[in-house]
């Protein structure tokens, strides 16, 4: 497991990142995971197609890790303890920054590797059917479509806290070993994964999504304002908020 935000480049073999395969011919990634409150980030090497040797041959896989300064996605930039520190003093500013104890705090966001856990790392039965039961249908679409778009859309429903937001930040991540890009339709105005509370948007995501929502905020294509965290102040509204977006879509 990782914590804190880091750009990982996968220099051999291919590591899965909570659904997403990266391979050193897909570049760089930026994800985040924070123990802190119960969101460690996940990740194995895993094999390929046609790639298992047997098992005197484990699965093996070669990366670096790198602080980040700023994330590109959402323009936010990870500053250090000791860098506000530094600004503090500059600008003579009477904080709690200035004092010599807090200048040997580690940096905020500078990732560190945890110890591994096996159960974190093991998705439940039923989410791995329907995961590669989607991917399957995905390539069916794709090769029917004949380009690198689909027109497949999936619908998350359940009850409250039954896993719905790892799951579709599972699947999104899945969906993009396949499709270039997936639209993410935000309809709950109460814990949304990419934009703010009391609303409901449409983002157009590219890069894998890990972590908490707060530590991987992205521009909405489109949003609609509800002005609450539940749809049952305005029913009405929040279901034609839903329909415009489908509409704009």
């Amino acid at each position: 497991s990782l914590e804190g935000v880091v750009k990982i480049t996968v220099l051999q073999g291919c590591l899965w990142i909570e659904g997403y395969l990266l391979t050193a011919t897909k570049g760089s990634v930026v994800v985040s995971g924070n123990q802190s409150v119960g969101w460690p980030l996940t990740c194995k090497p895993v094999f390929r197609d046609g790639e298992y040797n047997g098992p005197e041959h484990p699965e093996r896989c070669l990366i670096f890790l790198d602080n980040v300064q700023k994330d590109k996605c959402s323009g936010i930039a990870y500053t250090t303890a000791e860098k506000s520190e530094e600004d503090a003093e500059q600008k003579n500013l009477e904080t709690s920054f200035t004092s010599k104890k807090t200048k040997k705090t580690k940096k905020t966001f500078e990732h560190k590797v945890l110890e591994r856990e096996e159960n974190a790392l093991n998705l439940q039965q039923d989410w791995q059917q329907c995961l590669a039961g989607i991917s399957e249908e995905l390539l069916e679409s794709l090769g029917s479509a004949g380009s690198s778009l689909s027109e497949l859309t999936t619908l998350v429903c359940g009850p409250k806290n039954a896993g719905k937001s790892s799951f579709c930040r599972t699947l999104v991540n899945t969906l993009l070993n396949s499709s270039p890009v997936v639209a993410y339709l935000e309809a709950d105005c109460g814990q949304p994964e990419f934009n703010l509370p009391g609303s409901v948007s449409l983002t157009f995501v590219d890069t894998a999504v890990a972590g908490p929502p707060f530590m991987h905020p992205r521009k909405a294509a489109q949003a609609c304002f509800i002005g609450d965290t539940t749809p049952k102040s305005d029913p009405v509204l929040y279901l034609n908020s839903i329909l415009y977006l489908v509409e704009w879509y």
